[in-house]
């Protein structure tokens, strides 16, 4: 799909080319972003610390994952209002590919180096400001707005006993999943420059936060390509 879309783009840009060559600005602005997803929750604010005690089942030497590190894949729509402002709203999907041993499914390390995929699926919805350079054709764009992040993924797990000397023990194994939805504010900026009336290109900082508890969740740094209309 994603390689379906840049060969469109391709196609359509000799015929937006000639159609910005009068225009003042673009009302509509199509980007295509690709890059590094990196969960950094447990690098912020870790299971088991000084404010959350380790429960006495979990081994000592267990240690989640500090950063999930997966690839973002994200499209954006844009409605500029002048030069300066404009809203977007950009859709998102992220795979990771979690260590069971390094995860909280699997605390014991029985399954060891296996792994298993979670998927995020960012929605976010922005209020941009341009910010161009004086005697240039470089611009930051400043932006931020709500998001809507839907989880998913699916895994073995077990449960976990405790006998009557006092001993924990694995009674069984499992497939779980989980689906559910979190929403959070996103702050972005991109520096980028405008190869000509109707294509740009640039770079994209991008970091979330949840408001269920998970503080800044994640942080992605992805190049972009966008068309003019």
């Amino acid at each position: 799909m994603k390689y379906l879309i840049i060969i469109l783009a391709w196609i359509c840009s000799p015929i937006i080319l000639s159609a910005q060559n009068h225009k003042e600005y673009s009302k509509f602005e199509f980007s295509i972003e690709s890059g590094l997803h990196m969960d950094v929750i447990e690098l912020i604010e870790p299971s088991y610390g000084s404010h959350n005690p380790r429960p006495s089942f979990i081994p000592e030497d267990f240690q989640p994952e500090k950063v999930l590190k997966g690839w973002s894949n994200r499209v954006k729509i844009k409605y500029n209002f002048n030069k300066k402002w404009s809203v977007s709203g950009r859709l998102g999907y992220t795979t990771f590919k979690r260590t069971y041993s390094k995860s909280n499914s699997d605390i014991y390390g029985i399954f060891g180096d296996k792994k298993y995929i979670e998927r995020y699926f960012p929605m976010d919805f922005l209020l941009e400001r341009k910010v161009n350079f004086k005697n240039s054709t470089s611009y930051l764009n400043i932006a931020a707005g709500p998001i809507i992040r839907f989880f998913d993924d699916s895994s073995m797990d077990y449960g976990i006993a405790q006998n009557r000397d006092g001993e924990y023990y694995v009674p069984g194994f499992y497939a779980s999943s989980r689906n559910f939805g979190d929403i959070g504010f996103s702050f972005n900026l991109a520096y980028a420059k405008e190869i000509n009336n109707a294509l740009d290109i640039g770079i994209n900082l991008n970091a979330y936060t949840l408001f269920g508890g998970y503080g800044l969740e994640s942080i992605i740094l992805a190049p972009f390509g966008t068309l003019k209309f």
